[in-house]
């Protein structure tokens, strides 16, 4: 049973029950510092769903939601749009490389954007994960790889127990170091 991404799901978590699990009401109107990996491929639609709806949840319970990324073409360019819909401030951890890069700080969309100085990607991954407090993950393949940048940022968030949403391919979002119900 598969459904939106605020929905019932027998083989997953909704974005909303994943912030409560993480916020409790005690925790409302707090800045909220979230990071952000995904694929240079960009994020199927479910991903980009789940990413929405988890927004959507969270706003509706906090004050004001920080956003990162890491400014490369594909997920990052995508995750950008959906965070400037719900008008989050984002801050941009662009790449030393530019080739790949989503420049999107030139975005003339209204929302607030930070833009941090460039450095080597893991480096960079490194700087996300340390200054969020919660981790989202769009990787391109719905099972952990040895190898790319997205999962390598994973393995690091969870290496020092960072709460993490890995949202696979189809949706489904698999909950790494989040508090038990």
């Amino acid at each position: 049973m598969t459904q939106s991404p605020s929905g019932p799901r027998r083989d997953g978590i909704t974005a909303a029950r994943a912030v409560m699990l993480l916020f409790p009401r005690s925790e409302e109107n707090s800045v909220l510092h979230v990071g952000f990996t995904g694929s240079r491929y960009g994020m199927a639609d479910t991903q980009a769903e789940w990413l929405d709806a988890f927004l959507e949840a969270l706003r509706a319970g906090t004050g004001t939601i920080l956003f990162r990324h890491g400014d490369c073409d594909g997920a990052d360019d995508r995750a950008d749009k959906i965070a400037a819909s719900h008008a989050c401030i984002i801050t941009i951890h662009p790449p030393d490389n530019l080739r790949a890069r989503a420049n999107c700080h030139l975005k003339r969309d209204g929302a607030r954007r930070v833009v941090l100085p460039r450095k080597p990607y893991l480096e960079r991954n490194r700087d996300i994960v340390d200054r969020s407090k919660i981790m989202i993950a769009t990787p391109k393949e719905a099972e952990m790889q040895q190898r790319g940048g997205t999962w390598s940022t994973v393995r690091y968030a969870n290496k020092i127990d960072r709460p993490t949403a890995v949202i696979r391919p189809d949706g489904i979002a698999k909950l790494l170091n989040f508090p038990q119900e």
